[in-house]
């Protein structure tokens, strides 16, 4: 067994020595072949994946599983975990025909093994953020292993409930753990998470029974997603790990400004184009009766929203959702009159207010509508909206364009 992970990564390789006996001249020497067989440090590589949350504020809600119980499914499978193009057997004994990564029972001849065999380009060689979603791989894998060594590994629709679940977990938990460094990419980090935690939510193929994710793979997540996440936005102070004060308001200004717990596209599920994601309501009555809003809400992101009207300049400079059970959004609003001189214009604090939902569901309630408070925040001489309707705080309706 090599010491270390050649560059080839774990596929086996031929090799040809000679042996020959120093203290009898007489007798030839031999030529033989024999084959290398490399051995990375899965074990490592599991623990390393498992504990990445560790310490961190992430981990006081979730555990990604039991180390020794995936570290056992290593040792059922004597580590036999290969590159696509390392496998030691025949291509046509595999039943996964596509060549994508899979966990082969080895049930279908007697003359196979166990193993694990990963795409050449997802197979994991090492420890390092580079390697996250190689050895997640691997991991994920593992988990169709504990599934055999429970008697239920099948290959059939189901068969991805646990191994997804857990993967779309180990991503959200990524994200939040990464964002506590402090690096420049706090909102590449809150988005990862956030979009994570989407499919993680709508994934079809993990709605189902999960209750043997505790017992069987030593995982955890103690709250909803939603939970989770009013926790970052508006109860930073009760989080663990080791931010500053400083980096957990930076954390909460981005949870507030880019979540929100409602579909308002006007697709049931994003597969990552903007244009699905993409929600337009209309303004039914009131001062801006016929203004359009456009929600681009893209898995679990609002990345914008934009009001359009004939007679008015609308700017949003502001968003964010105020947290909690409540499909209520904070907006921060100017606005001006087309017809008037460019002085004429109010600053509008608005609020736009969904309903409520269930924060402790696995779900995205679909938006239909709004109920809105547009109040101005000038006083009321330099007011548009008081002098176009003697208020400086008016109310309309907004629904979902037909």
């Amino acid at each position: 067994m090599a010491e270390a992970d050649p560059d080839e990564g774990a596929a086996f390789f031929d090799i040809r020595m000679t042996v020959a006996c120093e203290g009898d001249a007489t007798l030839a020497p031999l030529e033989l072949t024999a084959q290398i067989q490399p051995n990375p440090d899965f074990k490592g590589m599991v623990r390393w994946f498992l504990e990445y949350p560790l310490d961190s504020a992430a981990a006081d809600f979730i555990t990604l599983g039991d180390v020794a119980i995936y570290q056992a499914a290593l040792d059922f499978i004597e580590s036999r975990v290969y590159p696509m193009s390392g496998v030691p057997w025949s291509s046509n004994l595999l039943w996964n025909k596509s060549g994508d990564s899979h966990y082969e029972t080895g049930r279908g001849d007697i003359m196979r093994k166990s193993y694990i065999a990963i795409k050449d380009d997802s197979f994991p060689k090492g420890i390092n953020a580079n390697e996250f979603k190689k050895v997640q791989t691997l991991v994920h894998e593992l988990a169709h292993v504990i599934e055999d060594q429970h008697g239920s590994y099948q290959v059939d629709a189901t068969s991805e409930t646990h191994s997804y679940y857990l993967q779309h977990l180990s991503d959200v938990t990524r994200g939040l753990t990464d964002l506590e460094s402090g690096s420049d990419n706090l909102k590449a980090d809150v988005w990862y998470a956030i979009n994570w935690a989407y499919w993680f939510n709508v994934d079809p193929e993990i709605i189902g029974d999960i209750s043997k994710i505790g017992p069987w793979f030593g995982g955890k997540f103690t709250v909803s997603v939603h939970e989770l996440f009013d926790k970052y936005a508006y109860h930073t102070d009760t989080l663990g790990g080791k931010m500053s004060e400083t980096q957990r308001q930076a954390v909460a200004q981005q949870f507030r400004h880019w979540y929100f717990p409602g579909n308002l596209s006007e697709s049931a599920v994003q597969k990552g184009s903007t244009a699905a994601a993409t929600g337009r309501f209309t303004e039914t009555n009131g001062l801006l009766k016929g203004a359009e809003w456009t929600f681009v809400w893209n898995q679990g992101v609002l990345q914008s929203i934009e009001l359009a009207h004939d007679d008015y300049i609308i700017t949003i400079e502001d968003y964010y959702w105020t947290g909690g059970n409540e499909l209520k959004l904070n907006l921060q609003i100017r606005l001006e009159d087309k017809n008037l001189p460019s002085y004429n214009y109010d600053s509008l604090s608005v609020t736009m207010d969904g309903g409520t939902f269930n924060i402790a569901a696995r779900s995205f309630p679909s938006v239909r509508s709004f109920a809105v408070v547009w109040k101005s925040l000038n006083d009321f001489q330099h007011s548009l909206i008081y002098k176009k309707t003697g208020f400086s705080e008016i109310a309309s309706w907004t629904e979902r364009k037909k």
